[in-house]
């Protein structure tokens, strides 16, 4: 028994041609495809990075305010050990000034946070990607330290009505003050002003100047005065 191939209506050579014809158009259509992908990864990408630079600029704003309170705060708790002593040692306090409190401006990160959940970050240049998440690996630990300052200040604040003070509040307040000299320690230490000035040009963002409330910077003003 034979068996007898078909052939095509025009030839071999014909239909090897329009099976590439084919594949060639299947191809540029594929192509076509990647590339709009492409085109449009990079549009989301750049938009992305405005909006995450943008607010880094602010996030580094913040933190060049806290940079500059460091005297401040640091005259501060010095002074206030100076006020315990004298209290144990049943000495006048003789406060010149109120307490004053150091501004912690709010971090932002949900420009970032939102870039890693859309995906967006996995379509970033991997040394891109790592250097913006070394910049807010940084920025989400000064915000916990500096969360952690501000409760440690806002009970310190009782020093104002110090004359209404119990012997349990002043122990109370001692160890809020220990709590509060520590985090200092590990802010300053670890945010000196060339820390702030690499990162900014790690990614070319210029810190945007921190704008205060009247009140907050009244409480700023006090914290810089001397108290004792």
């Amino acid at each position: 028994m034979h068996f007898h191939v078909p052939k095509p209506l025009h030839g071999w050579r014909e239909l090897v041609g329009e099976v590439g014809i084919i594949v060639v158009g299947v191809a540029i259509a594929l192509a076509g495809e990647q590339a709009v992908e492409w085109l449009h990864w990079r549009s989301v990408v750049s938009q992305a990075r405005q909006a995450l630079n943008g607010e880094l600029a602010d996030d580094l704003g913040a933190m060049q305010s806290r940079a500059d309170e460091t005297q401040c705060i640091s005259r501060r708790l010095s002074e206030l050990t100076t006020v315990f002593r004298r209290h144990l040692n049943g000495q006048p306090l003789a406060l010149k000034a109120t307490l004053g409190q150091p501004q912690f401006p709010h971090i932002e990160s949900n420009a970032w946070e939102t870039v890693v959940s859309d995906g967006t970050a996995s379509h970033m240049p991997l040394d891109l990607r790592l250097r913006y998440s070394r910049f807010y690996a940084g920025i989400f630990w000064f915000r916990d330290k500096t969360d952690e300052e501000s409760e440690a200040w806002s009970h310190l604040s009782q020093f104002d009505d110090h004359d209404l003070m119990t012997e349990q509040d002043w122990s109370a307040l001692r160890q809020w003050k220990a709590r509060a000299q520590s985090l200092a320690a590990k802010v300053d230490a670890n945010l000196p002003q060339a820390t702030i000035r690499d990162m900014a040009f790690t990614l070319r963002v210029e810190p945007r100047p921190f704008r205060f409330k009247p009140a907050s910077l009244a409480a700023r003003d006090a914290l810089c005065r001397s108290m004792i």
